[in-house]
């Protein structure tokens, strides 16, 4: 799971380093489209049918996820690497909050507790600066709350559905509805651009390949927790590479929410997935 987070953060900063010229858009593509050939060559050497039982509910997981990565593309071109990943790991709070409506499952008082701390961890991570307090803030916020809805989709499609085609299905939507989107906005890639967009597709196939290991031998809460290791990575990659600045209030809220959404996941006893790309 450690592994998977490094090539999470990997692909958080190939998209980061794009930002001022490829729309977001335009890169969502390319990751999606790049990391659709492994997923159709391992359906095809396990000769896995591509069908499904639930097309709507396929359907429904594929738009949500979409959704969650644009928005959360467009939060790491316009936000601080570590900021935007912060923002974007909330969407265990946002999972425990609609369980109760979308999976009957009732929440406990510790964990109403747990969510509303974590309403201080984002006002820290906010603040009176207002650093995220924008559009691009806006946007990787909202990436959480897309991403647990396609989450409890997963949930609900795993009990009927082969892993690899849910993989396939959100993959597939992505690439085509990012290949519809990019078209007014269309720049065509130019030397290194190629690499890190090709890259963040890599590094993505390669993440989820090895989430899918993680959690065939690890307990889900904790390869749940382990997978909070992105934001660290992303941090030390922002600090290290972009050269970007954390204030000591925005390490504090990123902690919290940290800490929060690591708790969600062993308190809920089976964390939901935690990588929606």
């Amino acid at each position: 799971m450690l592994l998977a987070s490094v090539a999470f953060s990997l692909m958080a900063a190939s998209v980061r380093a794009c930002k001022g010229r490829i729309p977001f858009f335009e890169v969502a593509f390319f990751r999606s489209f790049v990391a659709l050939v492994p997923v159709l060559v391992s359906l095809w050497l396990r000769r896995i049918p591509l069908r499904t039982s639930r097309p709507g509910l396929m359907l429904s997981r594929g738009l949500a996820g979409f959704a969650s990565m644009a928005l959360y593309f467009y939060g790491l071109t316009h936000l601080h690497l570590a900021d935007s990943v912060m923002l974007g790991a909330t969407a265990p709070i946002f999972v425990a909050l609609l369980a109760p409506f979308a999976l009957g499952e009732m929440m406990r008082a510790p964990v109403a507790v747990a969510i509303s701390i974590s309403v201080g961890g984002l006002f820290l991570l906010v603040g009176p600066s207002l650093e995220v307090g924008n559009l691009g803030g806006i946007a990787a916020a909202a990436s959480g709350a897309t991403a647990s809805v396609a989450y409890i989709a997963i949930r609900k499609l795993s009990a009927t559905e082969h892993p690899d085609v849910i993989v396939f299905g959100f993959t597939a939507i992505a690439t085509v509805l990012s290949a519809v989107a990019m078209v007014p906005s269309f720049l065509v890639p130019e030397g290194v651009e190629w690499l890190l967009l090709v890259g963040a597709g890599i590094f993505a196939a390669v993440g989820q390949a090895l989430i899918t290991r993680a959690y065939a031998i690890e307990e889900a809460a904790v390869a749940s927790a382990l997978s909070y290791a992105t934001v660290l990575f992303s941090w030390l990659i922002g600090v290290g590479i972009f050269d970007e600045p954390v204030s000591p209030r925005a390490i504090l809220g990123g902690l919290v929410l940290v800490a929060v959404g690591t708790y969600l996941g062993f308190a809920r006893g089976a964390a939901s997935p935690p990588s929606r790309f």
